[in-house]
Formats: structure tokens, C-alpha cells, sequence
């Protein structure tokens, strides 16, 4: 290890402070803004990293930073040039601090939210390790990034051109992990379509120990998706997401995907259930207790599942380990934790007609169906991942399905029906629910 070590001869680091004291010092530089947007790149990082304490590290101008005061959020600004944080105070008084992001001048964990953009792709790859495991050290929550992935203008500035996945393993082996909610930003449709600049959101957990190992080959829900960098993982949590829109306000869930926990993590950072409990692997129980558990999020291993007697609103079973079997048998050993009312959500392979559901349902009812295909940006014809049929519609070319059955409420009044609608409609501009004349018939 020491011969090799001794043979790896690294160039040593650029001049960064030099560098960009003579960036800010060009007319076409001074007063530049890499963020078109603000106020949109704001809207993202508060509905998926939250409020709290937030760096923006190279912020130049401090756009940024503005931006987030104005909204009420504590934050402040730090670049390696002395010039841009001036003005920085100027406008914002004590706000802004120089400083290179290869030693940030904060305490461990001293910012909820890290952010970083239009920088890392200014440092050379060489540097990229020290830069990452900085801001891994300065936040204790989450790290939205921005990061350009073509040359710039002048072929001169950025030092480190690499693609998303590249960036997203560099951020993984740092010690981040995916955030649950980096798809609601950039979806798994648009992810190989972002154009010449990516967006990464990741999360620091609290236990960031190593998932006890499975077989390469092994489903996805039974590895720690958030920390492998490829299209299954995408894939996989692309359908958790889906999944987690049929979670109504308060429901109780059951994950019984059978994996490694981080699907039932997932469904609680994207919903609003009172309780899910998550089926795992056995030998999987004690890393996902320790690494994912809390006071509304629990775990029970797959060999105790016959015990669980309570009711569901929301069943999901969209891994291989929890559809093992008939479809019909599946459909059996679910139905029974499921509230009235309630929705089973469980994933096919191929495609299936109308009639065959039906006889297979065991009376459960076909709320919604979505053909599984191709990320839009993979093939001209794709029509996207998932897309959700019509009733009676029958994809042939769908690689498999996503099924939405719902347990019949008819007769339900002495188990405390709770209705369960979930209309598309509801976030279309310019509804309004009061809207009669365009939804009721005048007799």
C-alpha cells in the first residue's frame, strides 16, 4: 500500500485565490449571477432540505443568500475572493465571509443545509475528495448541489468535467446518501435530459454504517438504494414515489417490500402517515432498526409478518421478495390488512388484461394501473416510466405494471370508513372546489 501510495504523484492544487481574484476583477464577470432563477432554486431547497441554517459555499455575488433572507431563512455566503464577499456585506451586513471550500472556516455540523453551486466543477479532480468530505463535515442534514457537466465559455474555468453519475458516487463514497427527496426535483424522466448543468440532493444520516452485504445481483429493495449510483436504483425509487401519492394524511402504512428499510425511510420523508411499519430481511432487521427506525417509523423481520393483525390504510409491496408467488395468492395474503377502503400497491411483470384482474383481485378493486416502460430521454418513442392507464387499457409493451387495488368500503360503517379520494385534479391551476357550475348539472 505504501509503494503504491509513494508512486501516485498528485500535481499540486491550482491557485484558487488567485484565480478568481482575477475572475471578479472582468467587467463581463462583476456582477454575474451563475443562478438565472433564485427564487425557483429557493422554492426547491426549502420543500425538500426544509428551514434551518444554510451555507451557500462559493457564493459569489450572494444572489443566493439573499434570496433565502428574504424567505426568513438564516443564511450566509462564503467564496475564496475577497471581492464579491465585500460587496456581499455591503448589501447584506455579516452575512458573508471569505473562505476556501478546501477548508471551511465553520465548526463540525454548524449548518443544517449546505449548498453548492456553479463551484464544484471549478476545482480540480485531484481536489474534489477534500472539497466533498468539507461539506459532508460542515452540514448535519442535507446538501443540495448544482453542478455544470459541459466546458464553459472560455474552456478555461472549469477544471473537472464529469457526468451526474460520476459527481453523484464522488458525493456517495464522501459519506452522503441520496435524499429521499431528490426525484420530486429532478424525476427519473427528466434525469439523463438535465442538459449541460445537474442538480444533486443528498442527506447526511445520523448512522451512515455500511448496509450489510447482498449478492450484486440481488433486488433492489435489498440493498441500501440510496447509496448505489445506476438506473435500478432510480427505478426503484421512482415507484416508492409513486407510491407514496396514494398515502392520504394519517394513514398507517405497511411497507412490506421485504428489504433493506430504506423504502419505508422514503415513504415517511414523502408523505404524511401517522405510522408505517416496514417488513424486512432478517438478517437485515438489526442495520435497518439501528440505521432508518423512530418513534413513527418501526421494523419488524419478514418471518413475523403472519403476526401483524392491525389494519392499513396503505399496503406496498412493489419488491420480487414481496410478490412471491401467484398474483392471486399475493393479492390474498395482503387483502385482510387492509382498512376498508384502503389500497394494496404492488408491482407486476408484463402486462395483465382487465378481465384477469378481476378474476384475480379477490374482490378488491382496480383503483389505478401504470405501465413500467422506459425514462422518456432513453428511447424517441418512450412515452415515460411509468404512465398511467386508462380503464380497460392494455399496454402490451409494458415491461411490467404498477397496480393500485383498493378494498371494497360498501358496508364498511362499523369499521370506521374514512374516505380515501384522491382526485387528479386538485392541483391544476385555477380549480376551485367551489366551482359547481362546472362540475354539477342544473336540473
Amino acid at each position: 500500500m505504501r509503494e503504491t501510495e509513494s508512486n501516485q504523484t498528485q500535481s499540486p492544487s491550482p491557485d484558487y485565490a488567485a484565480t478568481y481574484r482575477d475572475y471578479w476583477s472582468r467587467d463581463d464577470r462583476w456582477g454575474s449571477h451563475s443562478i438565472q432563477d433564485p427564487v425557483a432554486v429557493v422554492q426547491q431547497i426549502l420543500t425538500t432540505c426544509g428551514g434551518g441554517s444554510v451555507l451557500d459555499v462559493g457564493c459569489g455575488m450572494g444572489l443566493l443568500v439573499r434570496t433565502l433572507l428574504r424567505q426568513g431563512i438564516d443564511a450566509r455566503g462564503m467564496d475564496i475572493a475577497e471581492a464579491p464577499i465585500e460587496e456581499g456585506n455591503r448589501l447584506a451586513p455579516g452575512r458573508f465571509e471569505t473562505g476556501s471550500i478546501l477548508q471551511i472556516p465553520y465548526a463540525d455540523e454548524s449548518f443544517q443545509t449546505v449548498v453548492c453551486t456553479d463551484l464544484l466543477e471549478h476545482i480540480a479532480e485531484q481536489d474534489v475528495p477534500t472539497a466533498l468530505s468539507e461539506l459532508y463535515r460542515v452540514c448535519s442534514r442535507s446538501c443540495f448541489v448544482q453542478i455544470a457537466i459541459a466546458a464553459d465559455r472560455d474552456d478555461r474555468w472549469h477544471l473537472t468535467v464529469r457526468d451526474r453519475n460520476w459527481w453523484l458516487q464522488q458525493f456517495l463514497d464522501a459519506g452522503f446518501s441520496r435524499h429521499p427527496l431528490a426525484q420530486n426535483i429532478i424525476s427519473i424522466d427528466a434525469l439523463k435530459d438535465e442538459g449541460w448543468q445537474v442538480t444533486l440532493l443528498l442527506e447526511k444520516r445520523a448512522d451512515d454504517s455500511a448496509c450489510p452485504g447482498v449478492s450484486p445481483g440481488a433486488d433492489a429493495f435489498a440493498r441500501d438504494v440510496p447509496k448505489i449510483v445506476g438506473d435500478n436504483a432510480e427505478r426503484a425509487i421512482a415507484r416508492v414515489l409513486l407510491a407514496s401519492k396514494y398515502v392520504a394524511n394519517n394513514d398507517r402504512v405497511l411497507d412490506a417490500n421485504r428489504g433493506a428499510g430504506w423504502s419505508a425511510a422514503m415513504l415517511q420523508a414523502c408523505s404524511s402517515a401517522s405510522e408505517i411499519v416496514g417488513v424486512v430481511q432478517e438478517d437485515l432487521a438489526h442495520w435497518t432498526q439501528q440505521h432508518f427506525a423512530n418513534d413513527t417509523l418501526r421494523f419488524v423481520p419478514e418471518s413475523q409478518l403472519k403476526e401483524i393483525k392491525s389494519r392499513f390504510g396503505v399496503v406496498i409491496a412493489l419488491s420480487q421478495a414481496s410478490t412471491r408467488g401467484s398474483l392471486a395468492s399475493t393479492i390474498e395474503s395482503y387483502r385482510e390488512l387492509l382498512e376498508p377502503g384502503g389500497r394494496l400497491i404492488l408491482n407486476l411483470l408484463g402486462s395483465a388484461t382487465p378481465e384477469r384482474l378481476d378474476l384475480l383481485s379477490k374482490g378488491l378493486l382496480v383503483d389505478a394501473s401504470y405501465a413500467v416502460g422506459e425514462p422518456k430521454s432513453a428511447t424517441p418513442e418512450s412515452t415515460g416510466f411509468l404512465r398511467k392507464l386508462a380503464p380497460g387499457e392494455i399496454s402490451e409493451s409494458a415491461q411490467g405494471m404498477i397496480l393500485v387495488l383498493m378494498r371494497d368500503p360498501v358496508g364498511a360503517t362499523g369499521e370506521n370508513y374514512r374516505e380515501r379520494a384522491f382526485p387528479d385534479h386538485l392541483d391544476k391551476p385555477g380549480f376551485h372546489v367551489a366551482n359547481y357550475a362546472r362540475d354539477l348539472d342544473n336540473p
